[in-house]
């Protein structure tokens, strides 16, 4: 299922786009030269659906959710602890208004 997860991302990924596993079901993907907040909910929006259409394991037909954080950076002086910090900060928020808290 992750090896399918990464194909997908990678798939729905723009051209300056890429998809890395940091471990067990985690990935981040970096967007280079991004416009702005608008054309990354586009991205992200369009990865959330390419992992919506269920898996074949087996057989049977599986399902996984995904929640997404985000952060837009405008220099390079961004350090990346603060950054990571930052993104999963927004997946957590994005998590937890999924679930309705």
């Amino acid at each position: 299922v992750l090896c399918e997860v990464a194909q997908r991302l990678r798939r729905a990924l723009p051209p300056h786009g890429v998809a890395a596993r940091l471990g067990g079901d985690e990935f981040i993907v970096l967007v280079e030269s991004c416009s702005g907040r608008e054309e990354l909910d586009t991205v992200s929006d369009g990865l959330l659906a390419a992992l919506g259409d269920p898996f074949d394991v087996a057989g049977l037909s599986v399902r996984v959710g995904a929640s997404i954080g985000t952060a837009l950076v405008d220099t390079d002086s961004t350090a990346i602890d603060e950054l990571m910090h930052a993104v999963d900060t927004a997946m957590y928020r994005d998590k937890a208004l999924r679930q309705g808290r």
